[in-house]
Formats: structure tokens, C-alpha cells, sequence
């Protein structure tokens, strides 16, 4: 950024401007200290991508710093008030609603009170300027911390409360949701998608439940929910849809006499009746009732 009649200027303070050769976008400003200081505190900053104004800075990394010149607009005296001069070319030279400006100058947005226009005029100019914009994980971790310990007010509870009422996801987002949370993005899955595939392989070549949880050691509550198709579903399997409509179809079916005399021989040899169910692939409450006499009492 070339600065123009520098040696003219550079002890002076006052108004100054920085603008972009291509576009004619202008920035205006105003320091007390010398122009030679605060082109040399621009440049740093927007060098090192830390300026401060997100829309003059994404607009330097993407043309380069020779696309910029820093002009004097008015030398002030350092001890006289500059802000309704600032805000007088900030007006003039339409900085701020087609420019580089945030705000309309003077003393920016300390003690000021902004109309509803300005308001949106300065959202849409921050919508723009932060699209895209990635935080550092350096930024991440300050933002974090800082948040440490932070409690929010019963009014502050109340607004962000009243805002979320009546909000319902799109479908999309739903989808996106669900689809974050799939498999092993879940962070309290206990397998990952390579065992949930071998798991309903081994099931389909009609290893028992029991037999796979032990073998992969992996809980029978996880390989029998993977049975029941509860979790897991987005994993395909060749065969696995004919082999789950046998499974339902032989759950709902009673238990033949060779199935119910087994049970009873499980039984006599002090086996419990949720271990005899894990063995046969029946709830617990089947066995109860055959050891209870309560069902199959013909079966003999």
C-alpha cells in the first residue's frame, strides 16, 4: 500500500482515507497521531490479517496491497476534536453505506444509539464480511475460556427461550442432523461401521447372538438391537433384509415342542431363564412362562 505525498504529510495527523485503486472503495479514518504511525498500523495489521475491519481485510487478501493507496484528506491539529470532521467525509465520499465504514464515524458506536436502518444495513454489511470466515483454533480455545464459568441472566434464560418457540426444523435439516450423528460420528457408539457390518454378516450365516457377542466382545444388548434394526440401519448387508423378515416372522411364531422341551432340559440343569432365552433367541418372559407352567402346558 503505496502511501501518497508521504513525505508532505507523514508528521501531521488529521483526516486520512485508504482506498482500493480498482473499485474505488474508500475508508476513511482519523488519528492524533502521526499519518506516518497510523499507515504503518494499518499496513501492519492487514499484512498479518488481524485488521480489525473484516470487510477492508478480506478485501486486501483477496487483491493484494497494491491495489491500495493511503491518502491525506485534512491535516488537524492533534488536539482539537475530530469527529464531526471524520463524519462529514465519511458521508461525503460514501464510506460508509458504499465503502470500507462500519459505522457513520465521530465516535463510532460507543454512547450511540442506532436507528433500525442502520441496524440492518450494518447486520447486512457483518453477514457479508463473516460469510466463510473460519475462527483459528487458537480463537477457539480464547472464545472457550472466556466463556468459562459465564452464567446467564433469568432474563437473558427468558429471551433465548422465547426465541426458540415455535422454531421447527426444515426436513433438510433434520436430515443433516441425523446424518451427523449416524454411526460412529455418534460419540457414545461403542463399534464402528467395519463390526456393525461383520455383526449382521455373521448373523445372516445364523451365528447365534450370544455366539457373535462373545466372539467380537461386543455387548449382546448392542448385536441384539442391531437385530432388531433399533440402530445401525444405514449399514447394508446383501441378504439382510430377507434374513430380518424371517426373524420377525419366527419371533411372532410359537415355539415348537422340540423348542419347548429344550427349554425345559435347560431348565432342570439349573440354567436361569434369561440365560436359557440369550441360548434359544427368546425374551426372557417365554422361558418364565414354560419354568412358571403357565404356557405350553399341553406340550408334553
Amino acid at each position: 500500500m503505496k502511501f501518497i505525498n508521504e513525505d508532505e504529510h507523514k508528521y501531521l495527523s488529521g483526516i486520512y482515507k485508504i482506498e482500493q485503486i480498482s473499485t474505488g472503495l474508500i475508508y476513511v479514518g482519523k488519528t492524533k497521531m502521526k499519518f506516518i504511525k497510523r499507515y504503518w498500523h494499518h499496513t501492519w495489521k492487514l499484512k498479518n490479517n488481524s485488521h480489525c475491519n473484516r470487510h477492508l481485510q478480506n478485501t486486501w487478501n483477496k487483491y493484494g496491497e497494491n491495489d491500495f493507496q493511503f491518502h491525506v484528506l485534512q491535516t488537524v491539529d492533534p488536539n482539537s476534536d475530530m469527529n464531526e470532521l471524520e463524519t462529514h467525509y465519511i458521508n461525503e465520499l460514501g464510506a460508509y453505506l458504499n465503502g470500507f465504514n462500519m459505522t457513520t464515524g465521530g465516535e463510532g458506536k460507543s454512547n450511540c444509539k442506532m436507528s433500525d436502518s442502520t441496524k440492518r444495513i450494518i447486520g447486512e454489511k457483518n453477514r457479508i464480511n463473516n460469510t466463510g470466515r473460519k475462527l483459528s483454533d487458537e480463537t477457539k480455545a480464547k472464545m472457550s475460556k472466556a466463556r468459562i464459568g459465564r452464567k446467564l441472566s433469568p432474563q437473558h434464560k427468558e429471551k433465548l427461550l422465547q426465541s426458540r418457540m415455535n422454531k421447527r426444523h426444515s426436513p433438510e435439516s433434520r436430515l443433516k442432523m441425523r446424518q451427523s450423528h449416524l454411526g460412529s460420528k455418534n460419540k457414545s457408539s461403542k463399534i464402528n461401521e467395519t463390526k456393525a457390518y461383520e455383526i449382521k454378516v455373521r448373523l445372516i450365516n445364523g451365528e447365534k447372538m450370544s455366539e457373535v457377542s462373545k466372539s467380537m466382545c461386543v455387548s449382546y444388548p448392542i448385536v441384539k438391537s442391531i437385530l432388531e434394526c433399533k440402530v445401525w440401519n444405514h449399514i447394508h448387508v446383501t441378504g439382510w433384509d430377507d434374513f430380518i423378515l424371517k426373524y420377525k416372522s419366527k419371533k411372532k411364531s410359537t415355539l415348537t415342542p422340540k423348542e419347548v422341551f429344550r427349554i425345559r432340559e435347560l431348565l432342570k440343569k439349573g440354567l436361569s431363564a434369561p440365560h436359557v432365552a440369550k441360548m434359544c433367541n427368546i425374551k426372557p418372559n417365554v422361558v418364565y412362562g414354560i419354568k412358571q407352567g403357565r404356557t405350553y402346558k399341553n406340550v408334553k
